[in-house]
């Protein structure tokens, strides 16, 4: 990782959209930029967040601000933290 990354412990600010895909089931899809398809443009969008337990949980959102701003406020976790809890379990 670099220096000013591990530092600053940035996080991934990623805001996701679900989507319906025949014969396999819901899959998440990052928003990108440029045309939507149309199941990214109603909502509901979702983050991903490390619960207490050191899990990811899909957090949902009505509104894509929304969405974005509980992505830039959700806490980064330590690498240092995480690796220790691999090695304890």
């Amino acid at each position: 990782m670099h220096r000013l990354a591990a530092r600053n412990q940035m996080a991934i600010q990623t805001v996701y959209y679900r989507q319906k895909i025949a014969g396999t089931g819901w899959r998440y899809r990052p928003l990108t930029v440029g045309r939507r398809p149309e199941a990214a443009k109603g909502g509901p969008y979702f983050i991903r967040v490390r619960n207490s337990a050191g899990k990811y949980q899909w957090v949902k959102h009505d509104t894509e601000q929304a969405a974005a701003k509980a992505a830039k406020a959700a806490p980064v976790a330590d690498k240092r933290k995480s690796s220790a809890l691999l090695l304890t379990t």
